[in-house]
């Protein structure tokens, strides 16, 4: 699975992709289910459209964090399906920006420097 580089980030911006992180989170009777949704999901990113991903499990709170980048809100809804849908596993989904076109806004916003 490639994880994004400053190369591969251009290309997914020009390509109309945009980056997002979902926390996924359940409860301890769930633990087993999770883990093998999971597993699934992360195997399968790129098969749903997702460039870029990678899961990473908090150790010890029950949360797997996905991120990526999707050209499609349909696709990100789809993702979440596959961990949640029939489950009571939650997913939690945040659009995201880079800290640098966050500085960008900033500046644009309110002046550089105030």
């Amino acid at each position: 699975m490639a994880m994004p580089t400053p190369e591969l980030i251009k290309k997914l911006k020009k390509k109309g992709f945009n980056p997002f992180i979902i926390h996924f989170t359940w409860e301890a009777r769930d633990d087993v289910l999770a883990a093998k949704n999971m597993f699934t999901l992360h195997e399968e990113l790129e098969e749903k459209g997702i460039q870029g991903g990678h899961g990473w499990y908090l150790t010890g709170r029950r949360t797997m964090i996905v991120i990526g980048w999707t050209d499609s809100n349909v696709k990100l809804q789809e993702l979440c399906l596959t961990v949640t849908y029939k489950t009571e596993i939650q997913a939690n989904v945040s659009h995201c920006i880079d800290i640098h076109d966050l500085t960008s806004v900033v500046e644009k916003g309110f002046g550089k420097g105030n």
